[in-house]
């Protein structure tokens, strides 16, 4: 997990979202146990801190293009995560 706030409930709802356009199944497999991707409590459920490692798998006819937008996102999130935090870093009182 990039993101170092984890899976929180924002992105998680995020990749929800992202992850029902397809019609493949899509699972979070963490500490091996397996959650979908597809419901938000399980995404929650699993865990993913910063840090945590987990593989994402799809099965079905989209499979690939699901797993590269879900990735992406996740890189996005990351990213907008990290500049949120170096704005902050940045500001002061006075």
């Amino acid at each position: 997990m990039l993101n170092h706030l984890g899976m929180h409930a924002r992105p998680a709802a995020e990749f929800v979202r992202c992850a029902r356009r397809f019609k493949s199944t899509i699972e979070i497999l963490v500490r091996g146990k397996r959650f979908s991707a597809q419901r938000l409590l399980e995404v929650l459920l699993a865990g993913l801190h910063a840090g945590s490692r987990f593989q994402l798998v799809a099965e079905g006819p989209d499979a690939r293009p699901a797993l590269e937008a879900l990735g992406s996102l996740l890189k996005q999130q990351a990213e907008a995560e990290k500049a949120r935090a170096a704005e902050g870093d940045s500001f002061r009182w006075r």
